[in-house]
């Protein structure tokens, strides 16, 4: 193009960039608004060292101010130059299509009327579209820009056509921050090698989805801020350092905001963010810390889902809402779950935390649960606290299975509904201070200490409950139903604890420790008794108790256990009088076994009985002389002394009613009981059943002594 074919204004403008300067067209206008064209053919000539004697100044060129009439092409073009044209207004299409600039591409406050294509561009600088107003479509796809991509405050004003920078690739920052965009909008894999900054941006469309689908970051990805009114598609998404979109709002209540798959090297923040649709974090990956402090998922159908969600250290959702269902499934925290003040408001959906595994501690303290909750299998590594958590929904809160490396604290929550700890595994369990419709601890397994307190318990399931160290009941009614079968403790303190009245409803059997208290020392034989009396009926617990006692030296309380038991025994089954009867005469007999002196009394007793019988020798008849006696066991003579002769010398037998209880009453024959018997039926009487008598007080006496007491049978436990 010849310098003579140019417009005044034109020349003007060529001029002006000789000398290094801006060439500001209003002001050469003047306000005459056609002193403000340039004409395509002009600017195609400039961009391209097409005009003749014109040497640009290294400033490049900087041209504000212009109006473009006709379509401007520069395709497969090569702009060698620094360019800026700010504030043009571009009437028809614009065709940058495969342009290579070789330093900087500005067109800040530009206005695009119709198609903007900059496909396949090349910029070895930086490239800066702030302000700049696309009103038709615009295509920046495959543009590879090796600085900094500046789109701030620009408007993508079409609500049809695509916004399009896929595979966009940009060096440094890309920054698209107070942006507008009316339509749909395309970064797939997009590259961006430092940061992409979307703060304050505002994504119009309600129907077109915002994809950002496997954009990849190269540190910081910026939404903070930023509004996304329609679906969004960050799957897959790859951001090197920090994702960051506190107080983004998600609008579309319908279209989902998509972040399946999403990695970020180390932090993401949600923090404020309002979710008014579904959420997906399937799958997520993120390095250090992911925070949703104070946000809200305000769907109450749409889920918010994070299974599988992987995060490096910390997963904060402190003071966050949740109004619809919310997903853990199998989610992996690294280090600490923490969820303090946070709302699951949803009554019918599950919040469902099943296979959730964290590497140290989870927090649900202060937290409140209006439906559902299942923390099945849930693994966390150290502590898990839901003190003052309130589970509000009368349907059970499963944590069935759930493991814990340290303590579980449930102090001060409220329960609804009945609570399921069954199978689960924990160090320490401390529970209490409201009351608690059902507790399920059905072979659970508690490595050092349970501690419940101040609370009432409907129902207590606890069947093949282990605990490795101490359990404290203190303050505790239970109500309804108390199931401690086979339940093994090391250490067992019941304070001030209150049990169903229905004797059939608290069950003991199996039921093994090796300490037990009810507080008081002094006191424990009189309330520990009581409660086993109270309980349905089992031989085992009383003698787990009399085990219990005898090992730490309370000989007396271990007996008093065992009697207990052998009395509940004959009460229990009335209708069997012969085993009725049998267990009273020896419990009165020998106390069973337990009061092995008792038939020496019954002995001395019969014996002093006997004098009254058989004292006076004119009461009894002899059978042979007193002599005969001697001649037949001459060892008797000893026994003879001045009375005997007397009672000889008056025509009477030689005669010792002693000897002849002694005689009646052991099993073995001293030769006196034969030689005499009683004159009246009474005595006689009294003198046949004496050696039955005796045998049995002998063979209690000798049992025991040995041990051997016992009977082998009991009766049959239901």
């Amino acid at each position: 193009m010849k310098r003579d074919e140019c417009t005044p204004q034109e020349e003007w403008v060529l001029a002006q960039l000789e000398e290094g300067k801006w060439a500001h067209l209003r002001i050469y206008a003047n306000g005459e608004q056609d002193k403000c064209r340039l004409t395509a053919a002009f600017l195609e000539a400039l961009l391209t060292d097409g005009i003749e004697d014109f040497k640009p100044h290294r400033k490049g060129l900087r041209i504000t101010g212009a109006v473009v009439a006709q379509a401007l092409d520069l395709e497969n073009a090569e702009v060698a130059h620094i360019v800026f044209l700010d504030n043009f207004k571009f009437e028809k299409e614009v065709n940058c299509r495969d342009v290579r600039f070789a330093r900087h591409l500005g067109l800040n406050n530009c206005q695009f009327s119709q198609k903007a294509d900059f496909q396949r561009v090349h910029v070895q600088g930086n490239v800066f579209l702030r302000n700049a107003v696309f009103q038709g479509p615009l295509d920046f796809c495959g543009d590879d820009i090796g600085g900094q991509f500046n789109a701030d405050g620009a408007q993508f004003q079409s609500e049809k056509e695509k916004a399009d920078f896929n595979g966009l690739k940009v060096g440094r920052d890309a920054v698209f921050s107070g942006t507008v965009f009316q339509g749909p909008l395309d970064f797939r894999g997009a590259d961006i090698g430092r940061q992409f900054n979307a703060e304050g941006a505002q994504f119009q469309s309600e129907k077109e989805k915002a994809n950002f689908n496997g954009l990849k970051v190269g540190r910081d990805a910026v939404f903070r801020g930023t509004v996304f009114q329609g679906p969004l598609d960050f799957v897959s998404a790859d951001i090197g350092e920090q994702f960051n979109a506190e107080g983004a709002q998600f609008q579309s209540e319908k279209e989902k905001a998509d972040f399946n798959g999403l990695k970020v090297g180390q932090d993401a923040f949600f923090d404020d963010a309002i979710f008014q649709g579904p959420v997906d974090f399937v799958s997520a990956d993120i390095g250090r810390q992911f925070s949703a402090e104070g946000a809200q998922f305000r769907s109450e159908k749409e889920k918010a889902n994070f299974n599988g969600l992987k995060v490096g250290r910390s997963a904060v959702f402190r003071g966050t809402v949740f109004q619809g269902p919310v997903d853990f499934v199998s989610a992996d925290i690294g280090r600490q779950f923490i969820a303090e003040g946070a709302q699951f408001q949803n009554e019918k959906e599950k919040a469902n935390f099943n296979g959730l595994k964290v590497g140290r501690d989870a927090f649900f303290k202060d937290a409140i649960f209006q439906g559902p909750v299942d923390f099945v299998s849930a693994d966390i590594g150290e502590q898990f606290s839901a003190r003052r958590a309130e589970f509000k929904s009368s349907d059970e809160a499963i944590f069935e299975a759930l493991k814990v490396g340290g303590p579980v604290f449930f102090e001060g929550a409220e329960f609804c509904g009945p609570v399921d700890l069954n199978h689960a595994h924990f160090a320490n369990l401390l529970m209490g201070g409201k009351p608690i419709p059902e507790l399920n601890l059905e072979h659970t397994r508690i490595d050092r200490e349970l501690r419940i307190w101040g609370t009432e318990i409907d129902r207590l399931k606890a069947r093949n409950l282990v605990v490795q160290g101490a359990v404290l009941l203190n303050q505790v009614a239970i109500k309804e139903e108390a199931d401690l079968r086979y339940v093994r403790f090391q250490t067992l303190d019941l304070l001030k604890v209150r049990w169903p009245k229905q004797q059939d409803k608290v069950r003991l059997e199996g039921l093994t420790y090796r300490a037990i208290s009810a507080g008081d020392k002094s006191e424990d034989p009189v309330k520990l008794l009581a409660w086993l009396d109270h309980a349905r009926f089992h031989s085992q617990p009383y003698r787990q108790l009399e085990s219990c006692w005898q090992q730490h030296g309370e000989q007396d309380w271990g007996d008093e256990a065992f009697l207990r038991m052998k009395k509940r025994e004959a009460r229990e089954k009335p209708l069997r009088i012969g085993l009725w009867a049998w267990t009273w005469f020896l419990i009165g007999l020998a106390g069973y076994g337990r009061k092995p002196f008792r038939p020496v009394l019954w002995m001395l007793g019969l014996i002093c009985l006997s004098f009254f019988a058989f004292g006076n020798p004119e009461d009894m008849v002899a059978k042979k002389t007193s002599t005969q006696a001697v001649y037949a066991n001459p060892a008797l003579t000893g026994l003879y002394g001045e009375k005997d002769k007397i009672l000889e010398e008056k025509g009477w037998e030689h005669y010792s009613w002693f000897w002849y209880t002694i005689d009646l009453m052991l099993p073995v024959d001293l030769e006196v009981a034969k030689y005499y018997e009683p004159k009246y039926i009474l005595a006689w009487w009294y003198a046949r059943g004496l050696p039955l008598v005796g045998w049995i007080i002998i063979a209690a006496l000798a049992a025991s002594l040995t041990g051997l007491f016992e009977l082998k049978g009991h009766i049959r436990e239901h």
